[in-house]
């Protein structure tokens, strides 16, 4: 049989169940995301791999669980090439899995539920060698049957961390595999709509035995079941189940009005369990609640520049590695963490010797608070950037200045987007490439005019635009 009429056959059945099982329960379905390892009989000259996967899983009773796995991994397959007349190794065989089956709770005993299970499926390693495999030409696919077991922890309603190990055996060729997996499971129950329609229900039936009582129609041991679930709480959440919308709540967690988990700050994770029990709406979370931080530097990744930053690198405020002297090296990596800022470096943050070509102090003057290069200044910046097309080898500085209204920082980091404006515009324009032009923004520390008069103020906003380059030791 060929490998994709198996993976039909299986995947049809075990859907045919779970639309089937859909119309007459309405129990959850689980999905668990998986990671783990995975070991083949020593005598195949196939090496072990970490596999990853996904479990979905649907209850169809209290105890019995039907399953849909797949795994996948990436195999080293030993074997012999007739062409080269020798035995050589194909590295990273794609391999998938995909089994269908079920398990059985054992018992539950406080948030621990074991479990034995068993299935069948097929494992194929995705090669176009199989021919060269002259012991075994078609082991490239295999018919599996499984059993094991597993425990699961619930850490909520809708959560817990599943362990499972599976002893599989393709009956072909008896081959033995062993593997071991774990994952965070995730619960879709009814949702809350259904659950209020229920409960409706609920009250709505007692409202009229309560009312045929009155009436003589119902006995005394109706009215004490009437009163007993008026008055009972089953899952000990201090909600009444007559009024509770989930009455199958997990010990100790918290719980609202309705009996429903609590989730304070809306991040979908309760606050039984949230970390972070006051993260800012629409923030992205874990499942813990808490803003995740890729890198571990310290800053969430919602407000990290740069999310990629090496483990223990010390970091600003954005996240992205301290550079003091704002050379655009990184202070880990600087040999010369002291060069003064204006100056160009090589890869280690050392200043480079670097003689004038040309330099032209281009009257680019700026509108208060703009850094948006006015159309007047446009034939300037060309005359600039033809002298750079002409000097290709070259490394071009672009400087910039303010007047001294307001901050030091404000008029830094003013006099850096206008340098960034100029640079953009060559790009843009000339296709100057990003490489040959080093930005400089020098606030208003450098002024050429008095900045107590307006006019003066107007020209301290400029750029200097200077062409070098680099001398040869």
């Amino acid at each position: 049989m060929k490998l994709i009429n198996k993976t039909q056959i299986i995947v049809s059945i075990f859907f045919a169940t779970f639309f089937y099982n859909q119309t007459i329960a309405a129990q959850p379905l689980t999905i668990t995301p998986l990671f783990g390892g995975y070991i083949l009989e020593g005598n195949r000259n196939i090496g072990n791999s970490l596999i990853t996967g996904l479990n979905l899983e649907y209850s169809l009773s209290d105890k019995i669980r039907a399953e849909l796995t797949y795994l996948k991994g990436d195999f080293d397959i030993n074997y012999y090439d007739i062409n080269l007349k020798t035995c050589v190794t194909h590295d990273g065989v794609d391999t998938n899995i995909l089994h269908i089956g079920g398990h059985y709770h054992l018992f539950k005993y406080k948030n621990w539920t074991p479990y034995v299970s068993a299935g069948f499926g097929i494992i194929h390693m995705d090669t176009d060698y199989a021919d060269m495999f002259r012991d075994n030409p078609d082991r490239h696919y295999q018919f599996q049957v499984n059993y094991g077991g597993g425990i699961k922890y619930a850490i909520s309603e809708e959560l817990a961390i599943r362990w499972d190990i599976r002893h599989l055996i393709s009956p072909e060729h008896m081959d033995n595999d062993i593997s071991a997996v774990m994952g965070v499971s995730y619960s879709f129950g009814l949702g809350k709509k259904e659950q209020k329609a229920n409960v409706q229900q609920i009250y709505l039936k007692s409202h009229l035995e309560n009312k045929s009582s009155n009436q003589g129609y119902t006995s005394q041991k109706n009215n004490s079941q009437i009163v007993e679930k008026k008055t009972v709480d089953a899952d000990n959440d201090g909600v009444l189940d007559a009024q509770d919308i989930c009455p199958k709540t997990s010990p100790a967690v918290v719980v609202d009005e309705s009996g429903c988990p609590k989730d304070t700050d809306q991040d979908g994770v309760y606050d039984g369990i949230d970390r972070c029990p006051k993260t800012p709406l629409q923030v992205a979370v874990n499942i813990f609640g808490c803003s995740p931080d890729s890198d571990r530097d310290g800053i969430i990744d919602s407000k990290d520049k740069c999310a990629d930053t090496p483990y223990k690198i010390p970091v600003d405020s954005k996240g992205c590695p301290r550079d003091k002297d704002r050379d655009g090296v990184f202070d880990p990596y600087d040999i010369c963490p002291q060069t003064p800022y204006g100056k160009i470096v090589d890869s280690q943050g050392c200043p480079v010797l670097m003689k004038t070509l040309k330099t032209f102090r281009i009257k680019v003057e700026f509108d208060y608070k703009s850094s948006e290069v006015r159309p007047v200044y446009h034939k300037s910046l060309e005359k600039a950037a033809r002298a750079m097309i002409q000097y290709r080898k070259t490394m071009t500085l672009i400087e910039s200045h303010t007047d001294n209204i307001g901050s030091d920082a404000y008029n830094i980091n003013l006099s850096n987007e206008r340098a960034e404006s100029v640079k953009t515009y060559l790009n843009k324009h000339f296709h100057i490439p990003v490489n040959r032009m080093k930005t400089f923004g020098f606030g208003e520390s450098k002024p050429i005019a008095n900045n107590e008069t307006e006019k003066g103020r107007q020209k301290n906003r400029r750029v200097e635009i200077t062409i070098t380059e680099k001398i040869d030791n």
